[in-house]
C-alpha cells in the first residue's frame, strides 16, 4: 500500500510541474527566448531581445538577432516539430552570423515541448542533440514584423 501511495505521488507531482503543449496555449502569446544551450554551452545574454510567436494555423515566426524567420510547427502529444524555416538574409557580423545559424539549425528539430504549471515558461528540449531553448511567456509588444 505504501508503495502504490508513493507511485501516485510521484506522478501527481511530475503531472504539476508542466503541462501539455496545445496549439492554444503555445499560441496564446509571444515568447522570449531566455535560454539556448547547444552542446552543454548557453549562448544567450539579456541584450538579445529575441523572439518566437506561434499562431494557431500552425506558422511559427520568430527573429534572431538581426533576421526574421517564419515556418511551420506541428504538435503530437508532448512533441513539437519546427519545419520549413526561411529567414532574412541582413549581415550582422560573422558572430551573430554563427549563432543565428546555430539556433535555426537547432529550431528545424523534433523537441519534448513543456509548459510550466504557471504558463509562464516554455521549454523544448532535444536530448539527442543536445539542445535546450528556453522562452517566457511575453505579453509586451512583438516586433510587428512577427507578429
Amino acid at each position: 500500500m505504501k508503495k502504490f501511495f508513493f507511485i501516485a505521488m510521484v506522478i501527481v507531482f511530475a503531472s504539476c510541474t508542466s503541462k501539455q503543449v496545445t496549439y492554444e496555449n503555445i499560441s496564446a502569446n509571444g515568447w522570449k527566448l531566455v535560454d539556448f544551450v547547444c552542446d552543454t554551452e548557453s549562448t544567450v545574454n539579456e541584450d538579445m531581445n529575441m523572439f518566437i510567436k506561434f499562431t494557431d494555423s500552425v506558422s511559427v515566426a520568430g527573429n534572431t538577432q538581426c533576421n526574421l524567420f517564419l515556418g511551420k510547427y506541428a504538435i503530437n502529444e508532448c512533441e513539437l516539430t519546427i519545419s520549413n524555416i526561411g529567414s532574412t538574409k541582413m549581415f550582422c557580423g560573422e558572430d551573430k552570423e554563427q549563432f543565428e545559424q546555430n539556433y535555426l539549425n537547432a529550431l528545424s528539430n523534433t523537441f519534448e515541448a513543456k509548459i510550466s504549471s504557471n504558463g509562464e515558461e516554455l521549454i523544448l528540449t532535444n536530448k539527442e542533440k543536445g539542445v535546450e531553448i528556453k522562452y517566457i511567456k511575453f505579453d509586451g509588444d512583438i516586433p510587428s514584423e512577427i507578429k
